[in-house]
């Protein structure tokens, strides 16, 4: 995930999602997509850049 102009975007599998306004958000779905690859055998990384 990283901050953009317009706010907070989260680079998903296949189209980012965002702009968020709060960095708290962001990173709670960021958190929540990476929970989920993991759960179906996923490797994932959650990075932020700021």
């Amino acid at each position: 995930m990283e901050r953009t102009l317009s706010g907070w975007v989260v680079q998903g599998p296949g189209r980012p999602f965002g702009p968020f306004h709060g960095k708290a958000n962001a990173l709670d779905l960021a958190e929540g997509m990476a929970r989920a690859i993991r759960a179906g055998g996923g490797e994932v990384d959650v990075v932020v850049k700021d």
